[in-house]
């Protein structure tokens, strides 16, 4: 009776064990499961999330950050500060630029206007070869077209009469 104690004891005792093992397994299982599903972890993954990128409209050196990583802002609060030098100095060479050419048009404005009167007095003494006194106020019955020659260029005003 021993011996037949003895195999019923393993018995049970196996097939407590089996049961052990096999809940164990499976308590093992739901605990990695769950783990996996709420703390993934791999190599080679991809995580997707709420990632805002922001651009200014000016490109250029950052100066100042005015912000800290994860802190949340206010629409229309100042983010950062951009260097303004390089456009400052772009700003003033456009001014001066300008200002050099509004210089060379009226100096082109002068000469023209010096050439036109300088045509018009020879073209009077030309086709009225009286003395000064003799033809003050007087001027040609027809309309006179001027073109004048300028470098490369030529000017001619048609509504230019004499």
């Amino acid at each position: 009776m021993d011996n037949e104690a003895n195999v019923t004891m393993e018995r049970q005792l196996s097939h407590w064990v089996s049961i052990g093992i096999v809940a164990a397994a499976a308590l093992m299982g739901l605990v990695v499961l769950y783990h996996v599903n709420h703390y993934p972890r791999t190599d080679d993954a991809e995580i997707f999330a709420n990632f805002i990128g922001i651009a200014p409209q000016v490109e250029g050196p950052i100066t100042h950050l005015n912000v800290r990583d994860n802190q949340f802002v206010q629409k229309g609060q100042l983010l950062y500060e951009i260097d303004e030098r390089p456009y400052q100095y772009k700003l003033e060479t456009a001014i001066s630029e300008q200002a050099a050419l509004e210089g060379q048009i009226v100096d082109e404005t002068r000469r023209i206007a010096a050439l036109v009167s300088a045509v018009s007095v020879s073209r009077r003494e030309r086709m009225w070869p009286m003395p000064n006194k003799a033809y003050n106020g007087l001027r040609p019955s027809g309309p006179t077209r001027v073109t004048i020659c300028i470098g490369s260029s030529r000017f001619s005003p048609s509504s230019l009469l004499l």
